[in-house]
């Protein structure tokens, strides 16, 4: 997930005026990957979140884009902006505002979905008793194995993920 904010050294922003608007992604269609470099488990992974990749992302990060910057110039907002902190007018082409974007726009920190529970190891990391599909005794509990990137909060989708995989290794599973 993209937001796209930006965090600016103390002193841009006087603390008593001022405002934030973070245009945010809910549901992103591009799919990174996370991939191993070695066996050895110090060695870290290769990882590429792919942000904006997927054309339904590049649209909704513009309309969002575009959106923000109307609510910004609204003139309720106008007593809380002495200046903008960049030239909107710099950015008068789809093209220079993805390139903002993409500049500019920053993870919500919310992986999920990278290694996905299911039924058939050709198309799933762990099965449906969250244990990875090859290996035993090794299991994922996390937002990980959700089969997609839930357009909601997270925390309560995890808290669901952890009390299956309690239930299933009290059973034994």
């Amino acid at each position: 997930m993209v937001s796209y904010l930006r965090a600016f050294p103390p002193g841009i922003i006087a603390d008593d005026r001022g405002f934030t608007l973070i245009a945010r992604n809910g549901k992103p269609r591009s799919r990174g990957q996370i991939i191993l470099q070695s066996t050895d488990p110090r060695v870290p992974v290769l990882a590429d979140p792919a942000f904006l990749r997927d054309s339904r992302d590049i649209k909704a990060a513009l309309v969002s884009f575009e959106l923000s910057l109307e609510i910004g110039a609204a003139p309720a907002l106008r007593p809380f902006v002495d200046q903008p902190l960049f030239n909107v007018d710099e950015l008068n082409s789809p093209a220079a505002r993805l390139q903002f974007i993409r500049e500019n726009g920053q993870s919500t920190f919310h992986p999920t979905s990278s290694c996905i529970a299911g039924t058939d190891p050709a198309h799933s990391v762990v099965n449906s008793a969250l244990g990875v599909w090859g290996i035993r005794n090794l299991r994922v509990v996390d937002g990980s194995v959700l089969p997609e990137v839930p357009g909601l909060a997270l925390q309560p989708m995890i808290i669901g993920v952890a009390e299956l995989a309690s239930q299933i290794m009290l059973q034994g599973r």
